[in-house]
This record gives C-alpha cells, sequence and structure tokens, in this order.
C-alpha cells in the first residue's frame, strides 16, 4: 500500500507539472507580439515628442539669452541717461538774453 501510494503521489507531480510547463514555451504568441509592437511603436512616439520638447527648449533658452541681453543693454542706457540727468544743467542751454542797444537803454516805456 504504501508502494502504491508513493507511485500514485509521483505520476501526480509528474502530471500537474506537465499541465503547468506545458503553457510555458520559449516562444511568444501573436497576440504578445501585437502588444510588444503597439508598445514600441508608442515607444518611437514618446522619443519623437521628447525630440520636438528638446528643439522647443532650446530655441527658448536662445530666446531668453537675447531677450536677457537686450535687458541688461537697456539697463545701461538707462544708468547713462540718468547718469546724464543727474548731472544736467538746465540754465546752460537757456538763450543768451539780447544785447542791449546802447541807445535805447535810457529810455522806458
Amino acid at each position: 500500500m504504501r508502494k502504491n501510494r508513493s507511485i500514485f503521489m509521483i505520476g501526480s507531480a509528474l502530471l500537474l507539472s506537465a499541465v503547468v510547463f506545458s503553457g510555458c514555451t520559449k516562444y511568444a504568441s501573436p497576440e504578445e507580439l501585437a502588444a510588444l509592437d503597439a508598445k514600441t511603436a508608442e515607444i518611437k512616439k514618446m522619443r519623437e515628442a521628447i525630440a520636438t520638447c528638446n528643439n522647443d527648449n532650446s530655441a527658448l533658452n536662445s530666446q531668453n539669452a537675447e531677450a536677457e541681453s537686450n535687458l541688461r543693454k537697456v539697463q545701461d542706457e538707462k544708468a547713462f541717461v540718468e547718469k546724464g540727468l543727474a548731472s544736467f544743467n538746465p540754465d546752460a542751454f537757456k538763450p543768451a538774453p539780447p544785447p542791449e542797444d546802447p541807445k535805447k537803454a535810457g529810455k522806458k516805456k
């Protein structure tokens, strides 16, 4: 009885392992291949989107650098004008008074 029980257990184990391993194969099923192709296409699209974003980012960075350069230029011009305004004397630009005519100097209106 003990021998029959051992043979039954070994036979059951072999049958169970055959059922379990029969579904395992080194080849992919068509559904798995289709899913893999879909994921590969999705990865390609994402890489293209990343490349586009990187190009846009570099273009925006160059525009930002140009704008900062213009800002520094305008700030320098503003500082120059403010320095000039601080030392500006408006009286220096007034027209000279007209010369007095000696003949009319004694006459009053």
